[in-house]
């Protein structure tokens, strides 16, 4: 008895309890589910007692399941679909926790289970057509990596920002950035200020990394870091960052990024930071090594050691672990401890492999041998690999490398005998007519190697032919340049000394290029001999020297407003005006005074005071801030300020006006002119871009202002800041109508300033997202000589052979051959650079432009026919 006096004593009121609910309801939609949750749980007594318990226990397990605890989340929804009550007299209930339970199963559980809970979704009428089940079955779409249905099934469903983010990320995984992060806009202004903003936020550096964008990535990588840092997502984007950084070959920044990351105790890929910091420090000394800085790349190689180590240390997956094991292996070797090396390769002879990857410790062994000069036992290895383990990958790698270590061990009748051996798997690969579609690296290595033996054996004609099916196939540009220093060395010993100097001639500027010193020697020592030969003896001797020389972003107030009315009509707009600041002055608390001063200052604009006509409305908007006519006072306001070119002061009261009044029926206009002044605040000082852009990231205007800014910049003569903004405008607003142009030109920009690598990520990124661009032609021109000027003739070959089809008109043609045929003799492929440059000299000659015939003439002079 005491106790049930005790209970209605405590019990609150409805009024108390409805209360206490909306302050629940106001935290859980505002993302605190622990705060939300607590509150549901104080007032379900209360809430048994009005009748709204199991309400009460659903929205529980909705707090659980959004903050994550979804295993008790569904226990709970579960025992709410079981419940007899709810099946009675609550089926809406039912059918909402239903849908519950089939979110849960969409996301956490086997694709065929969620179908089969969905069908039982569906037998509730309002599901069985609804977009959330639409959604639901988009998500599975999703989840089993059929992204073009799941696309099709959630592009329309605009009123669930699940669905619209699905869609988004299913755009993302098909390589379609642009459609992605256009969808990731509008969420983005939808959500801003929210907790999904920084989520949204992150899935757009996602986007840009999956594309593999990575110039997009790092900019809005670093916008996200300073405006969410501390954010759920922070270490990810940081990892993309990161990467990123290591991907475009900056590799200090990206160290720092990634080095930052992997010393995260609870962040899933710390190992992976790790490795990609030890790669990134790996390829620093690679680059110092090969401008000769012996001691620098040294140490960069010992950085790489440590941050292998850490790989290891953290790896929570053997693929990670077995690979970071490899790469700790290759840098101890690269500063000078063999020793270690050589244990870790015998430590991997003990590690458990799958039969396709077997081998890697006698192979790796074998190419520390190799490295070291120690030929015969690295060709003792590599025999191991291929006796012992028939279905390992390492099977054809080791054939070529030991038919190079027989040959560098000058044992060619051995290596010709090797090569007969597995000449079973590598016939299509010497015989320059055959279609073989699997010719690949080690294929063109073995060719290469058993060339070299028949070379050394003096079988010229077999090395020859052999030295050809490299030639023709283009594997690398390594092998290209060998095997045509192989035939220009042919050419001498059959003394066809001009056939060698052909050779030697196309090969010149790739050596160069190269800076492999021992090719350097190779290739000057022969061109030194056939010149030497043909008696030219002061070229020679130069050859010769050049050879020695190498070394390795109230009522009265009522009154008078009428009667200012009254003067109005009379077009007596003096008197209006006075009586109305009469209002104003005399009886600033009448609500007539609002009136007043509103209509005091149109008169004022209308007369050019517009001083006047500011102060009016600011003393409006200050006194009367709930009055019916204050949104159209801040909507004047703002135009005033704008005029008088007070532009922080426009964008202060405009944006406090979509704040208060969202639904306004001038919201939209006013949301126009903030960002109309924005735009024009823009153009006095950059900030003013900045701000809109991160304000308003859908806005067209937004992207105005930042091109406005990258020409300005390039009006100044700051072509490499133009460069970067111009980027920005597409990276940040691939739908402007800015995007195509400000990408062109970003890539032009790249080019001129000699920042190849840049030029091609604009360039390619306009070819490959407007196809039928006004500058298409231009881009098609310009992506090839970025090609040119970074040694990537091969891809220089692809994107000319593109033009022309294309364009087969283009004014450019000549060019674009000539280019082609240029890149062919870079690469050694005398044939197709002969073709090409004939085609193009016979358009040059059309066109009457004797330079450049001459200088083709020149080049087909020095090619082997």
């Amino acid at each position: 008895m005491m106790g049930t006096i005790l209970n209605v004593i405590l019990s609150l009121t409805y009024e108390e309890f409805y209360k206490s609910y909306r302050e629940a309801e106001a935290l859980f939609f505002a993302g605190k589910y622990d705060r939300a949750e607590r509150i549901y749980r104080r007032l379900l007594t209360d809430a048994r007692r009005f009748g709204y318990e199991k309400e009460f226990l659903y929205r529980i397990a909705e707090c659980r399941f959004n903050g994550g605890d979804y295993k008790a989340a569904y226990d709970q929804f579960m025992a709410l679909y079981k419940d007899g009550y709810i099946e009675k007299k609550l089926p809406y209930l039912k059918g909402e926790v239903a849908y519950a339970i089939s979110v849960f199963f969409t996301n956490f559980r086997d694709p065929k289970e969620a179908k089969q809970v969905i069908q039982e979704l569906q037998k509730y009428p309002y599901y069985k057509n609804s977009n959330r089940t639409k959604m639901l079955l988009g998500i599975i779409d999703y989840r089993e990596g059929r992204y073009d249905e799941a696309i099709e099934k959630l592009k329309d469903i605009t009123d669930i920002p699940e669905a619209q983010f699905y869609y988004a990320r299913s755009l993302a995984l098909l390589q379609k950035p642009l459609q992605a992060i256009g969808v990731y806009k509008i969420l983005l202004e939808k959500y801003k200020n929210t907790p999904r903003e920084p989520f949204i936020s992150y899935a757009m550096v996602e986007a840009n990394f999956i594309y593999g964008d990575y110039k997009g990535t790092a900019e809005l990588a670093k916008t996200f870091i300073e405006k969410y840092h501390g954010s759920l997502f922070s270490d990810w984007v940081q990892y993309y960052w990161g990467i990123s950084l290591y991907r475009m070959k900056e590799f200090e920044s990206s160290i720092e990024k990634l080095t930052l990351i992997s010393k995260k105790q609870n962040f899933e890929f710390a190992n992976l930071a790790a490795y990609f910091a030890g790669n990134a420090e790996r390829e620093w000394g690679n680059q110092y090594k090969q401008e000769g800085k012996a001691d620098d790349a040294k140490a960069k190689y010992k950085e790489a050691v440590k941050y292998y180590e850490t790989a290891l240390s953290k790896a929570n997956d053997q693929d990670i672990y077995n690979v970071s094991f490899i790469r700790l292996m290759q840098a101890n070797f690269f500063v000078g401890d063999t020793l270690k090396s050589y244990t870790m390769a015998d430590q991997l002879k003990q590690m458990k492999f799958p039969p396709e990857e077997a081998g890697i410790g006698e192979y790796a062994r074998g190419a520390i041998d190799y490295s070291l000069g120690k030929f015969s036992p690295a060709a003792k290895n590599f025999e191991l690999v291929i006796e012992n383990y028939k279905q390992t990958f390492l099977r054809k790698p080791s054939m070529a490398m030991e038919m190079l270590s027989l040959v560098r061990d000058r044992k060619f009748k051995e290596a010709l005998l090797k090569g007969n051996i597995y000449y079973s798997e590598m016939q299509d690969t010497i015989r320059p007519e055959a279609q073989d579609t699997s010719f690949d690296l080690w294929k063109g290595w073995y060719v290469y190697g058993l060339a070299e033996a028949h070379y050394y054996a003096g079988a010229y004609p077999e090395a020859e032919l052999r030295y050809n099916v490299n030639i023709k196939k283009q594997l690398t540009r390594d092998l290209v340049i060998l095997s045509r220093l192989g035939l220009g060395w042919i050419a001498y010993h059959q003394k066809r000394y001009d056939d060698a100097l052909a050779h030697f001639n196309s090969i010149d500027g790739a050596v160069r290029a190269r800076g492999d010193t021992s090719l350097i020697i190779a290739l000057f020592l022969g061109k030194g001999v056939a010149k030497f030969n043909k008696g030219e003896y002061m070229d020679a001797f130069k050859d010769f020297a050049i050879a020695a020389l190498y070394t390795p972003r109230y009522e009265s107030g009522e009154a008078l407003y009428f009667q200012g009315f009254a003067a109005l009509a009379l077009k007596s707009y003096g008197d209006a005006v006075k009586l109305w600041e009469r209002v104003v002055n005399e009886y600033p608390d009448h609500p007539r005074a609002a009136l007043a001063a509103y209509r005091a200052s149109d008169i004022y604009v209308k007369a050019a005071q517009v001083d006047k006509a500011t102060a009016l409305l600011e003393w409006e908007v200050e006194h009367f801030p709930g009055h019916p006519i204050t949104p159209r006072a801040m909507y004047a306001l703002g135009r005033n300020y704008t005029l008088n070119k007070e532009f922080d002061k426009a964008i202060q009261v405009y944006e406090k006006f979509l704040y208060l009044y969202p639904d306004h029926e001038l919201a939209p206009d006013v949301r126009k002119r903030v960002e109309d002044v924005y735009l024009a605040a823009s153009t006095q000082d950059p900030k003013y871009a900045e701000q809109l852009a991160q304000k308003y990231p859908a806005s067209d205007k937004a992207a105005e202002a930042l091109y406005y800014q990258a020409a300005q910049a390039y009006q100044n003569g700051d072509e490499e800041k133009a460069a970067d903004l111009f980027f920005r405008v597409t990276n940040e607003f691939p739908n402007s109508p800015k995007s195509s142009e400000a990408l062109y030109t970003a890539g032009a920009l790249y080019l001129k300033q000699k920042k190849y690598q840049q030029a091609i990520q604009a360039l390619k990124k306009y070819k490959d997202f407007f196809p039928n661009g006004q500058q298409i032609e231009n881009v098609y021109d310009y992506l090839m000589k970025a090609y040119l000027a970074s040694n990537d003739f091969n891809s220089a070959i692809q994107i000319g052979q593109e033009t022309l089809q294309k364009f087969p008109e283009s004014k450019n043609k000549a060019n674009t051959l000539y280019w082609i045929g240029y890149s062919y003799s870079q690469l050694g492929n005398s044939r197709e650079a002969i073709t090409y440059l004939q085609q193009a000299r016979t358009l040059f000659e059309q066109e009457g432009n004797t330079q450049m015939v001459s200088q083709i003439d020149q080049i087909l002079q020095i090619l082997p026919k």
